[in-house]
């Protein structure tokens, strides 16, 4: 911080969200954690981080806009997923978070945005005319191209925003420009559940399409880039090209809400590309809520009508949904130790802590489509050609710690499997061999504790000033204090009660049966309601009573003159 200059930075520093305090606070001896305040004035303060990648235990930059006050209650999160940079680029991360129309646009809302430099799979100086080898301080994010390290760069960054600032679960998003599409949708696609909608524009959806279109658009070194990084041409490695392809994981997208952007005249990324994704998700899911916005112009047209303000008005539209009720899924999990998959990361977890671990083996295509029939019941159909282990996670299910029974149909000739699972930590493993598998996991209905029949009941309401006189309470009159509210029972004063300014009053504890309940009016006001009021009370219940008064006229009684 010392090596900032003028007074300026010293007010900003102290005027930073106990957020960013925080991240000081609690990681002082890891230098690559702490934040970095930016040198460029900004109408809202922004830091550059570094945070660990679990996927390869890698350190990234990003860079957080915040708004200019503190945040004391939770704020909706937008993480930004930048496109192709250039070796002049070194850290676009930085320079989206101090953008007017990104980063700022986002804190001048008082929400929190994030813009990661994403990593790809392979290095960048694979050849000598690679670009690490003429640019060695290239960008990190020269081409993630949906990387699956670029993929968890987004969510250990959301992990690192999440562990120091007030970030609402419920209202985390995405936006995405050209190639940083492939990312955003990719990881939508595969952890529908952490994210609220997303608003991508211009993006590739089918990687294999997109590469054969640079080549014959003559993009040659684009083309080369992105059989450096994905690992060869697309017949070479289809699989490779599938796996970073949002059109492969259009299934899962019809569970987030999702606006595709793009330009008529796009010759970079053609149009065809968002029309096909949204053809696709529509085919899955006619109800899917996804939108289309296509205008007149090209790749990253500033002349957009579809500008960032737009889409945080579209974006503040969604919260997370809640736990759908059939989930179809596929994934890219399968892998093994030359080219690894997902399983070494644990398992996939989604919406009700239903999850998989597939087992070791080549590279291919785990499908699901599950369905939730009752609380305590999941069914559905798993598909993997070498076997996964179904995890189910009780405490997120509200199951019961006990066995749950379990029935497997595998393909024919194979006979039906019925058991039972024990959970261990919470967690129910089934093991599901190859194949097109029926599975369906039934829990023990718990036995409800009785609940004692309740023997006694109450009466509570209030005294209000009647400004319309109309003898019913209605919105913006105001409490009366000074009343007083007597109950009785068989001519017998039980209990009074005196009102504050609420004009509440409340009896508890009362035995059932009929009580009358008695009001004699403020000093200075008149009633125009009954102010005397039989009510029955019952076991277990309120019982609600309302009197309202309006202030007394004084008449002036003149002697009558007479000549």
């Amino acid at each position: 911080m010392r090596g900032h200059k003028g007074g300026a930075w010293g007010i900003s520093i102290v005027l930073f969200t106990l957020g960013v305090l925080a991240l000081v606070v609690t990681s002082p001896s890891r230098a690559e954690e702490r934040p970095q305040l930016t040198s460029t004035p900004t109408p809202y303060p922004v830091i550059d981080v570094v945070f660990t990648n679990g996927w390869d235990s890698t350190q990234q930059r990003a860079s957080l806009a915040l708004p200019s006050t503190v945040i004391q209650t939770p704020v909706p999160l937008v993480i930004y997923v930048h496109g192709s940079i250039n070796c002049s680029d070194k850290a676009p991360h930085h320079a989206s978070a101090v953008a007017p129309g990104l980063g700022q646009s986002v804190a001048a809302r008082g929400w929190l945005f994030a813009a990661p430099e994403l990593h790809g799979e392979r290095p960048l100086d694979q050849v000598p005319g690679d670009i690490g080898s003429w640019c060695p301080d290239v960008s990190s994010g020269y081409r993630p191209l949906g990387a699956r390290p670029a993929q968890r760069d987004l969510l250990y960054l959301l992990e690192y925003v999440r562990q120091r600032y007030p970030v609402d679960p419920s209202r985390v998003y995405l936006v995405a420009h050209s190639a940083g599409g492939l990312t955003a949708l990719t990881t939508l696609a595969k952890f529908p559940d952490l994210f609220a909608a997303a608003v991508v524009y211009w993006s590739p959806t089918d990687m294999a399409v997109w590469h054969d279109e640079r080549l014959s658009a003559g993009e040659y070194f684009q083309a080369e880039n992105i059989r450096r990084e994905v690992g060869g041409y697309p017949w070479e490695v289809p699989y490779n090209y599938a796996r970073r392809s949002p059109l492969t994981f259009a299934r899962n997208l019809s569970l987030v809400p999702l606006a595709l952007v793009h330009g008529y005249q796009d010759d970079k990324v053609p149009y065809h590309h968002s029309q096909d994704l949204f053809n696709a998700i529509k085919q899955e899911n006619p109800n899917a809520p996804v939108a289309l916005y296509g205008f007149d112009g090209g790749h990253s047209d500033p002349n957009t009508p579809y500008t960032m303000a737009w889409a945080l008005d579209w974006l503040s539209a969604y919260t997370r949904r809640s736990l759908p009720g059939y989930l179809p899924l596929v994934t890219d999990a399968g892998g093994e130790p030359q080219n690894p998959g997902e399983p070494e990361l644990g398992p996939f977890t989604h919406f009700w802590g239903i999850g998989w671990r597939p087992w070791a083996g080549p590279s291919r295509w785990t499908e699901a489509a599950i369905t939730t029939t009752t609380p305590f019941e999941i069914s559905g159909i798993l598909s993997d050609t070498v076997g996964l282990t179904l995890t189910l996670d009780t405490g997120v299910l509200g199951w019961p710690e006990v066995p749950a029974q379990v029935e497997i149909r595998p393909p024919s000739p194979t006979p039906r499997i019925t058991t039972t699972v024990t959970p261990r930590e919470g967690v129910l493993s089934i093991p599901v061999r190859g194949g097109r598998t029926w599975v369906r996991v039934l829990a023990p209905t718990p036995t409800p504790t009785p609940t004692p029949t309740p023997t006694i009941g109450a009466i509570a309401g209030r005294v209000f000033h009647d400004l319309n006189e109309n003898g019913a309470l209605d919105k913006g009159e105001p409490g009366l204090a000074g009343a007083r509210i007597r109950l009785i029972q068989g001519g017998n004063l039980i209990r009074s009660y005196t009102t504050t300014e609420s004009g509440e009053f409340s009896f508890a504890g009362l035995v059932p049966g009929v009580y009358l309940v008695e009001e004699q009016n403020p000093p200075g006001y008149r009633d125009t309601t009954w102010n005397m009021q039989t009510v029955e009370v019952r076991a277990g219940r309120t019982t609600y009573v309302y009197f309202g008064d309006r202030v007394s006229v004084l008449h002036t009684w003149l002697p009558l003159v007479e000549k």
